[in-house]
């Protein structure tokens, strides 16, 4: 991962740092390592005992954000759900929403593996996958012969307690925290593992190069059940305190819209996102936007200076 610049139009402040940068990241893994951290949800924990009371997740078109603590407490409520179904592996077939994240977390706080499915795909195809990959439960929208569960009505039970950290003691940081599938060259979907380590990594990594901070507001359009939302972006806001604005599909016409009303300073993307920005006919005032960092991968040199300069962008860290 580097931080890229074109020197006539765009200096990032923050390369001379990159030393600084990893003597925080060791520094960070051994204070994990003497806590004995063992999965994501250690770490998550960690942000919602300080962070209470400050947002983690605005839903765009939702009245108010979800704090850290109500999000904890749901994610509490699917832990409990998947802690009495003795199972290895879940589904979790849901859009972009704070019910979508109660419901990752949750599953990573019992110490199950959250099997994350695209939306897009049709039920038939996720019905052969969720079979080939040994998931017999699936919460969220329905996949034909799997038996689904309605993540809205477990959590309308009552809060019990935080989940005791014993369900998720026979895991280790190296084992997977969340399956996500991606297409190949074949067309094929195959899964790839992102283990504990692998989340908080992204989150320490990326939160460090991107400069957010608990101050941060983070657009997110981009699936959750994919690693460039859940574990560049969100796990990012989790390690700072920062507050993710999730959107359940990608609008190239209400990008800017979203940015202003909800006051984003930065947001993770895709090189097709930018593409798509940029082809939409321009406007004076695409620049008077909030929006200045962004981070992700694929954003080619054509567009480099066009992003930059129509957007307002000041710091982009490209994977």
């Amino acid at each position: 991962m580097t931080c890229i610049s074109h020197c006539l139009f765009y200096v990032i402040p923050f390369v001379e740092q990159y030393s600084e940068y990893e003597s925080y990241e060791n520094r960070r893994w051994q204070d994990l390592d003497e806590k004995k951290v063992n999965s994501w949800a250690n770490v998550w924990e960690q942000s919602v005992d300080q962070w209470n009371q400050r947002p983690v997740v605005h839903e765009v078109g939702s009245m108010s954000p979800w704090t850290y603590q109500y999000l904890d407490q749901a994610a509490d409520k699917i832990a409990e759900w998947a802690i009495s179904l003795n199972q290895k592996y879940i589904g979790v077939y849901q859009d972009n929403s704070p019910v979508s994240l109660a419901t990752i977390l949750g599953l990573v706080k019992a110490g199950v593996v959250a099997v994350l499915f695209n939306t897009r795909e049709s039920p038939q195809k996720l019905s052969t996958l969720a079979n080939n990959s040994g998931v017999k439960i699936i919460i969220g929208n329905p996949i034909s012969s799997i038996e689904t569960y309605d993540p809205n009505l477990i959590l309308e039970r009552p809060w019990q307690a935080r989940t005791l950290a014993k369900y998720r003691s026979h895991i280790t940081i190296n084992d997977p925290g969340v399956i996500i599938f991606t297409s190949g060259t074949s067309g094929h979907s195959k899964p790839a593992l992102f283990s504990h380590r692998r989340l908080i990594g992204a989150g320490i990594s990326w939160s460090l190069r991107t400069n957010i901070s608990f101050k941060s507001k983070c657009y997110i359009t981009l699936p959750l059940y994919h690693g460039n939302g859940l574990a560049i972006a969100f796990a990012s806001c989790v390690e700072v305190g920062a507050c993710a604005v999730v959107r359940d599909r990608f609008s190239a016409s209400a990008f800017l819209t979203d940015v202003r009303t909800y006051s984003c300073d930065s947001s993770v993307y895709i090189g097709e996102l930018w593409r798509y920005l940029v082809n939409r006919p321009q406007k004076p005032d695409d620049s008077e936007n909030p929006l200045r960092i962004i981070f992700g991968n694929g954003l080619t040199s054509s567009l480099w200076k066009t992003v930059v300069e129509r957007f307002g962008i000041e710091h982009i860290v490209e994977h």
